[in-house]
């Protein structure tokens, strides 16, 4: 019989907790793959993004970056799931580079302002190419959120 101590123990069960969550995230990408129609997919990347793990975003975002628009669709709904703007950047350059989902991206910026809101801020400073500008003022300003009105008369107020 072996005998493990308890902090050999709580190891073992620590592995196999990882072990069993990482294969969750492989099993539900794998399943956006496989699933036929968009809105099934969309609904697998949500329980994906439901896991909350740093695995999942990456899953996400290598998702992101497949040839199907069905699946860079889907990845864009699980990465508007999380409640944090990290995935910002990768969603943006998507947004100007991609034009097959451009616009769900874009709508996905907008129905999340109050969590991507400073990304888009700190973005729009930092470009200098009109159209991408004007792009992030669209967005903006088509949230109903009560930065609009300050976003805009700041930029009134650079440009006078």
């Amino acid at each position: 019989m072996i005998k493990l101590s308890v902090p050999s123990i709580i190891l073992l069960i620590i592995i196999s907790m990882n072990a069993v969550a990482g294969q969750k995230e492989d099993r539900l990408y794998d399943s956006i793959l496989k699933a036929t129609f968009t809105s099934e997919k969309s609904k697998i990347a949500a329980q994906l993004a439901g896991l909350g793990t740093k695995d999942a975003k990456e899953k996400l975002l290598q998702l992101l970056e497949n040839s199907s628009s069905w699946n860079r669709e889907a990845a864009v709904n699980g990465l508007f799931a999380f409640p944090d703007d990290n995935a910002g950047p990768a969603l943006f350059d998507r947004m100007l580079s991609d034009h097959m989902i451009d616009s769900y991206i874009a709508e996905g910026f907008t129905s999340h302002i109050d969590t991507y809101y400073g990304f888009l801020i700190n973005k729009y400073t930092a470009l200098t190419d009109r159209k991408d500008r004007e792009r992030i003022i669209e967005i903006i300003s088509k949230s109903k959120s009560r930065k609009v009105d300050a976003f805009l008369k700041g930029i009134i107020e650079n440009d006078n």
